[in-house]
C-alpha cells in the first residue's frame, strides 16, 4: 500500500508517463516508495510525485488511490504537469494553462502573464492542432478526481503545466520516451523555479 501523506508535503505533482517525472525525481532527490498496480509514487521533503500511465482513466484511478491511501486530504497545492501538443508554441516550450476544459485554474505568482490556454483532453492522439489549445489525454480526468478528493477544493490551488511535444512542424509520430526526458529535461529550471515558487507561497501563509 501507499505510504502515508506527510503532514509536511506541499504540493503534489501527477504526471502519466515516468519519463515526464524522471528529471523532477531527479533534481529534488524524490525516493521511490512502495507501489500499486500501475502507480508509481516518489517522495520528498516537500513534495510528492505520482506516475499514474496514460489516459484519463489511469489518471483518475491514480489520484482517488492516492488520496484514499494517504492519511490527510488536505494538501495545498497540486500540480498536473506533462507533454502537450498545440498549434502556435514551439517544440520544447513550458506553457502554463489557465483553464482545464471550461474550468478555471490557478497560475503560478512566479510565471510571467501570457496568452491565455486551456487544455483539452483527447481519447486518442490528434494533429488537429488549435491555437491558446494544449492538447493532452490525462488533465481534465486528472481535475474531475482532483475536486472530487480534496477538502476545500480550490481551483487557484491547482496548476497545469505542459512541455510542447509536438506542433504541425513536428507531429507525433516523433515522441518517444527519451525524447520526452529530454525536453522535460531541459525545462526543469524555469518548472523547478515555479515549484519553489509555489511551495514557498504556502510556507509563507503557514507562517503568518
Amino acid at each position: 500500500a501507499l505510504q502515508p501523506l506527510k503532514p509536511m508535503t506541499r504540493l503534489l505533482i501527477s504526471t502519466a508517463l515516468m519519463a515526464e517525472a524522471v528529471p523532477i525525481i531527479d533534481r529534488y532527490r524524490l525516493r521511490k516508495q512502495a507501489k500499486q498496480p500501475g502507480v508509481h509514487l516518489f517522495r520528498g521533503r516537500d513534495m510528492d510525485l505520482l506516475v499514474c500511465g496514460i489516459g484519463a482513466e489511469r489518471m483518475y484511478d491514480g489520484i482517488h488511490r492516492y488520496f484514499h491511501t494517504a492519511d490527510s486530504r488536505d494538501i495545498p497545492y497540486c500540480l498536473n504537469f506533462g507533454i502537450a501538443g498545440t498549434r502556435l508554441h514551439p517544440i520544447g516550450e513550458l506553457v502554463w494553462a489557465n483553464r482545464i476544459g471550461d474550468r478555471q485554474i490557478g497560475l503560478p505568482d512566479s510565471v510571467p502573464d501570457s496568452r491565455p490556454l486551456r487544455v483539452r483532453s483527447l481519447d486518442q492522439p490528434s494533429t488537429q492542432y488549435q491555437a491558446d489549445v494544449l492538447f493532452d489525454m490525462e488533465a481534465e480526468a486528472w481535475l474531475a478526481s482532483i475536486s472530487e478528493n480534496i477538502q476545500q477544493f480550490q481551483p487557484e490551488h491547482l496548476f497545469c503545466a505542459k512541455v510542447i511535444s509536438d506542433n504541425p512542424s513536428s507531429g507525433i509520430q516523433g515522441i518517444d520516451k527519451k525524447r520526452v526526458e529530454v525536453l522535460v529535461r531541459s525545462n526543469i529550471r524555469p518548472l523547478g523555479a515555479a515549484l519553489e515558487n509555489i511551495i514557498k507561497k504556502h510556507e509563507d501563509k503557514s507562517n503568518k
